[in-house]
């Protein structure tokens, strides 16, 4: 956002800048132009002086007052000087009774029939100063609008940095403003925004952990009076076991929701990830695979419970459960029933096959929220009766 505006403001700054060239150009080509028409009227009068050529006082006051000098001489031959004539600009003008030549300090003008040289000493018309004092006024003004400008854009730079982090990270940043201006006033509005949606999102954590907790402690005793009794203790331990099962998914999907877990990235041998997977799962024995000494970058605890939803799923709903490496994806395969949904219908909240009562369906939504914080992605295909879950990632050996 802040790189396009600051894009527009500088093109429309050289545009401007451009624009007041063109008229300081035109204007002062206009002035030569101008130059030249004022000799031209003031010909006829100077040729009328030096007719008088009885009275060469008389002639030489009047040649003054018209600010004109006569060149005679050496100088007059040197002006005249065929080899000269390509430094100065000359034009015939239409009487063909004198010419006009110029340079950058004087305006010659040469009277054939009277062979008479004088000069004119170029001086700035009365609006010419005028003009360019304008000019010049008006590229200042350009300027200092362009500074003034770029510094109070200058704290969305600050804003949009904060942001991108807070959006990243949802670290705690600062961005309001003592100012009294129009971005001030949108910097603290973010800023209020921010404020109130940690405030919600610290009342919504302290509330699900507070309940998960309360939640644990009926099923920890009826667990302790199903031991202790005989009648019904497979079906009471069934239905703690889901109960148990539920609120732990609960319990990572607030872990997960509301950033506050730091992820350790490091790398880890694949199969001390499934190990540990089945021990979250209380399985009795490793699940077939066939992983050798291969690792993969990720958080040790988090990819576990990636590993743990996938097996998880397999084995409750499918057969012949095998993990196994396909050039650098980890795949999860079974046999079963093929899906009647997309995977990225399966990936949302309380999502699960009509077939499949059992649990919240957060299984394959954690393990889509998981793998993205992570930079990984969960891919799927269905062939042969089988299912193919796969993680794309780096293997190293």
């Amino acid at each position: 956002m802040f790189n396009s505006i600051h894009f527009k403001i500088n093109f429309i700054f050289l545009v401007a800048l451009f624009s007041v060239g063109l008229m300081s150009f035109f204007s002062s080509s206009g002035d030569s132009q101008r130059e030249y028409h004022l000799a031209a009227i003031q010909a006829p009068y100077i040729k009328q002086v030096l007719h008088n050529r009885s009275n060469p006082r008389a002639m030489e006051i009047a040649l003054k007052n018209l600010h004109v000098i006569l060149i005679q001489g050496s100088e007059k031959h040197e002006v005249l000087n065929p080899k000269n004539k390509v430094k100065l600009h000359r034009r015939n003008l239409p009487f063909g009774l004198y010419s006009l030549e110029s340079d950058k300090k004087y305006l010659y003008i040469y009277f054939k029939k009277l062979d008479k040289l004088v000069k004119l000493e170029k001086r700035p018309f009365p609006f010419q100063n005028t003009l360019r004092f304008i000019l010049l006024l008006l590229v200042g003004i350009l300027i200092t609008m362009y500074l003034l400008l770029m510094r109070s854009l200058k704290p969305l730079k600050k804003i949009q940095t904060e942001l991108e982090t807070y959006a990243l990270t949802q670290k705690h940043i600062n961005i309001r403003s003592s100012r009294k201006d129009e971005i001030a006033k949108l910097s603290n509005a973010f800023q209020d925004a921010i404020d109130q949606n940690r405030a919600l999102l610290n009342a919504r954590t302290l509330f699900m952990r507070n309940i998960l907790h309360e939640l644990n402690t009926p099923i920890t005793k009826g667990r302790l009076i199903t031991a202790m009794s005989t009648e019904y203790t497979k079906e009471l331990d069934s239905v703690f076991n889901s109960l148990e099962r539920n609120i732990n998914e609960m319990a990572e999907v607030e872990k997960i929701t509301s950033h506050q877990y730091n992820l350790d990235i490091k790398e880890y041998p694949i199969i001390e990830i499934i190990d540990h997977a089945c021990d979250l799962l209380l399985l009795e024995k490793s699940v077939e695979h066939a992983i050798g000494a291969e690792k993969m970058r990720c958080d040790f605890s988090m990819m576990s419970i990636v590993f743990k939803n996938l097996i998880d799923n397999a084995l409750k709903h499918g057969k012949s459960l095998n993990i196994y490496l396909e050039k650098e994806n980890i795949v999860f395969s079974n046999k079963g029933s093929a899906l009647s949904q997309p995977l990225k219908y399966y990936t949302q909240a309380f999502i699960q096959e009509e077939s499949h009562s059992s649990g919240l369906g957060l299984g394959l939504y954690i393990c889509d929220k998981i793998l993205k914080q992570q930079y990984y992605h969960l891919n799927y295909h269905y062939k042969d009766e089988t299912h193919f879950f796969s993680l794309e990632t780096q293997i190293s050996q």
